[in-house]
């Protein structure tokens, strides 16, 4: 079983350095926007839905431009918290980690329905 595991972990390394490469030489292009998927909400309705401006978002990330990352999208960074906490969370158990994580999940809804709200306001008036 131990042969497998290390078979498995070169194979996860190197697939993960061709991918980070792939993905470095795109982010280094700044050829992102050509890869992301359009609005389905907006393309039928003509109204943004919750989640417009997250890849966005994420591109700007990716580019180091942080500030314009939560101008497109203001719940990137409670979003990423709760995605990295759960990912910390996955391997590292701790005593009050489920009162964190519906925590970071509350501030999280609540900044994407906010944000969203805020939006909506702008946009009808």
């Amino acid at each position: 079983m131990q042969k497998y595991q290390i078979i498995d972990f070169f194979y996860t390394l190197i697939f993960g350095i061709s991918n980070f490469r792939i993905l470095w030489g795109v982010i280094k292009k700044k050829r992102l926007e050509k890869y992301m998927f359009p609005c389905l909400n907006k393309k039928l309705f003509g109204v943004d839905c919750l989640g417009c401006g997250l890849q966005r978002s994420i591109a700007l990330l990716l580019k180091g431009e942080f500030v314009a990352a939560f101008q497109m999208y203001p719940a990137i960074y409670p979003l990423l918290t709760l995605l990295f906490f759960l990912g910390f969370n996955f391997f590292i158990k701790f005593k009050y980690d489920s009162l964190i994580k519906v925590s970071l999940t509350i501030i999280t809804v609540l900044t994407i329905v906010v944000s969203y709200l805020i939006k909506m306001k702008f946009i009808f008036n």
